[in-house]
């Protein structure tokens, strides 16, 4: 009797740890940005964490796609036209932006990212008003520009092939 509810019991836990995704298969990892946004630009984005954080974020997103031209970061937008150029140089944990045509600097500091691939990552800085704003540069030359409105934060769990 004792070893059958001992082979039961195992069962059990097999069966229940089966269900959990262990963080490393965790497909969900990173942030997810709204593919749809209203016509003035305002979307949400996700960012969970390995640690079964989840950040839910809405605010202003544009999309843009970079080149770097020597220290000369070129953002275009989704129709392909150049919308601004900046001188850029990367000091320890800061990024230094200066437009070329207005002059005007900008210095944002590294949130993500390894410092050993320069500008690929994202970064943080504040407008004039003291306003949070992002910049999240990606291997693949797209650059997110955000600026977060209301942000939450919560745990996430998986069950089996849902997270809650």
């Amino acid at each position: 009797m004792k070893k059958t509810t001992l082979i039961l019991c195992v069962a059990i836990m097999i069966v229940i740890s089966s269900l959990f995704v262990h963080a490393d298969e965790n497909p969900i990892l990173g942030e997810w940005v709204s593919a749809k946004r209203t016509a003035g630009g305002l979307g949400g984005s996700k960012y969970y964490k390995q640690d079964g954080t989840v950040i839910a974020t809405f605010g202003a997103l544009i999309d843009y796609k970079y080149k770097l031209t020597g220290n000369i970061l070129s953002l275009y937008n989704q129709e392909g036209e150049l919308s601004s150029e900046e001188e850029f140089k990367i000091s320890g944990s800061n990024l230094f932006l200066k437009n070329v045509k207005t002059s005007k600097e900008q210095k944002l500091e590294r949130y993500d990212g390894d410092h050993k691939n320069g500008i690929i990552g994202k970064w943080i800085g504040e407008n004039d008003t003291g306003k949070k704003w992002c910049f999240h540069f990606t291997e693949n030359m797209n650059c997110y520009f955000s600026v977060p409105l209301a942000q939450v934060q919560g745990q996430y769990r998986f069950y089996g092939d849902k997270y809650m």
